[in-house]
């Protein structure tokens, strides 16, 4: 029969099939949702099924180990198991529910079949192409989701030999890479997922633990964080664990004991090259180790704040102190997420430390102004701006403060403002005529008056392309050159604007000029941005800037203050509507 034939062939043609139509059917894989449905159905017997379609049991007992309590995901995640060693799924599936009688399921998946076949027979009145774009986006689909399924096969090679002997009499039982021997796209997904995980038994004493804390924006997951301490490496180490696997491990480690763990995602930091970070999940095997074998974690030296202002200890956790607290800022929502600031100080000098959480409740600081602290496991954080290196603290998931009453360093509060990180809404007359600095000021309706004349020529920098926080390149016979890459690179152009802004409606002859840096020049261009960007014609440029300086456009303006600094910096601009 021709294709075309086949195309356009009836509902009685269809039915009465060719045995070559069977064997196509016979061989054909299941779709998660039938799996789905399969595994609904087989409810307890699913062992003994799959054993029976030669799945092993050390991995029916590793897949129980990884979902308890969860029958059906453990019957789904075994029937995705054996469906892609299987070369004729559909026979082979008949086949043991007819050994073992269980005709429900038998009719369960006829009825699968019929259904399947309506559907065949309904997209063959659509376009080769649409078929064909189908066909590749499902399976690209079903490769991904099973691919979770094909590292446990590998993780079963840990098994102990005594079990794995015993199976052996019973029953023969293959490696998945010999049975996938011809299936070269399956055996590189499998190498791909199983090289994240580390069998390898690494002994850690958990020096901290986390509270279990919601993160994510649209949807609210769960994650903990843990930090350990190992003889094999010089610095601690940090792990964390998200979603299902949280409970897992809250329940299987504890701060203070010895463990030996291995099937773990080992993993060179985003940050800091030199620094390693753990992925722990219900596949991660930990063994509790004696009292009597632990051992004590190396106690680091406290630091004070010109210490740790040092590019060398950026994304490691810091031990800070005596120092004073200075002022205290609300919590408030620049983003995302919710901040609170505050700021430190000892003889050596000051810096600011930022507290985050997804929720105001995950921000508990309740020390306030002339407090003597102890900062433990603080996170160095620095950015490269174009005044020069910006150090700051980051508390996250292990940060602890001692109070240290002992110290008296009340003299140090001397000329330093409480109201320093208080927001506060001025006019730009009230904020030129501040004798203090402010950490962030409200500017509630304003606009440009004029941008500074080299605006246009001086004002695209060259970037680093690879990390944000890394700053301005440098300009050498080689080439644009980072610092902190250490290299040459092309580079990514951005936008810095200087401009003169006055209060709106009501102007007055007071102005003040701000430095607009790239996030907020774009809003400033709006679509002009890109060509601004890129132009190289001066000329061009100045004409853009023309026409926003016409446009009357009143902002909403948000700005750190410093009363040294003739021109002030931008942290954010809107645009305010008008009726």
């Amino acid at each position: 029969m021709s294709a075309k034939k086949k195309y356009v062939q009836d509902e009685l043609s269809y039915s009465e099939s060719s045995s070559d139509d069977e064997n196509l059917f016979n061989k054909k894989e299941f779709s998660d949702k039938e799996l789905s449905k399969i595994a609904k159905n087989l409810l307890e017997d699913w062992p003994f099924i799959l054993m029976e379609l030669d799945v092993t049991i050390n991995e029916v007992k590793h897949i129980e180990n990884l979902h308890p309590r969860e029958m059906r995901r453990q019957a789904l995640e075994g029937l995705v198991l054996w469906q892609k060693r299987s070369s004729a799924p559909l026979k082979d599936l008949l086949n043991v529910f007819r050994t073992n009688k269980r005709q429900d399921m038998i009719e369960l998946i006829e009825e699968m079949q019929e259904s399947t076949k309506k559907s065949v027979k309904r997209k063959r009145s659509l376009p080769h192409s649409y078929n064909r774009r189908s066909t590749i986006k499902r399976r690209a689909i079903h490769a991904n989701q099973s691919s979770n399924l094909l590292s446990i096969c590998e993780e079963t090679k840990s098994v102990s030999d005594t079990d794995m002997n015993s199976q052996t009499e019973s029953q023969p039982s293959t490696s998945i890479q010999q049975q996938a021997g011809d299936a070269d796209e399956e055996t590189t997904l499998v190498e791909r997922r199983t090289s994240k995980l580390n069998m390898t038994t690494m002994t850690v004493n958990v020096l901290e633990m986390s509270s279990i804390k919601n993160y994510g924006n649209r949807i609210c997951k769960s994650r903990i964080g843990i930090l350990l301490h190992s003889d094999e490496y010089e610095e601690n180490i940090r792990a964390s664990a998200f979603g299902k696997n949280v409970q897992y491990i809250s329940q299987n480690m504890k701060p203070g004991m010895l463990y030996n763990i291995s099937g773990y995602e080992l993993r060179t930091s985003e940050y800091v090259s030199s620094e390693q970070e753990l992925i722990l999940s219900r596949s991660t095997m930990i063994e509790h180790v004696p009292k009597e074998e632990r051992f004590e974690a190396t106690q680091y030296e406290s630091n004070n704040i010109a210490d740790i202002k040092d590019k060398t200890l950026v994304r490691k956790l810091q031990t800070v102190g005596p120092i004073i607290i200075t002022s205290v800022g609300p919590a408030r929502k620049p983003n995302k997420r919710f901040l609170k600031e505050v700021m430190l100080k000892d003889k050596s000098g000051k810096i600011k430390m930022n507290i985050w959480g997804f929720g105001i409740n995950d921000i508990q600081f309740w020390y306030k102004r002339g407090e003597v602290l102890k900062l433990q496991n603080v996170e160095v954080g620095r950015f490269k701006s174009y005044d020069g290196d910006e150090y700051f603290l980051t508390a996250g998931d292990f940060a602890t403060f001692e109070r240290n009453s002992s110290e008296k360093m009340q003299h140090l509060l001397k000329n330093e403002d409480e109201r320093y990180l208080i927001p506060e809404t001025m006019d730009i007359k009230d904020v030129v005529n501040l004798e203090r600095s402010k950490h962030l000021i409200y500017i509630t309706s304003v606009k440009i008056e004029s941008f500074a004349k080299k605006s246009h020529v001086e004002m695209i920098i060259k970037h680093c392309e690879y990390e944000e926080s890394h700053g301005k390149l440098k300009e050498t016979d080689n080439g644009w050159y980072c610092e902190e890459c250490q290299e040459c690179q092309e580079g990514e152009d951005k936008v810095r604007l200087k401009a003169e802004f006055v209060d709106s409606p009501i102007s007055s002859d007071t102005s003040l000029w701000v430095t607009l840096f790239d996030k907020s020049s774009q809003t400033i261009l709006g679509n002009k941005y890109e060509s601004f960007r890129q132009s190289n014609n001066a000329k061009k440029r100045r004409a853009i800037l023309r026409k926003v300086e016409k446009q009357e456009t009143v902002y909403r303006l948000e700005i750190s203050f410093n009363n040294e600094f003739e021109f002030q910096t931008a942290t954010k601009i809107e645009i305010i509507p008008q009726k």
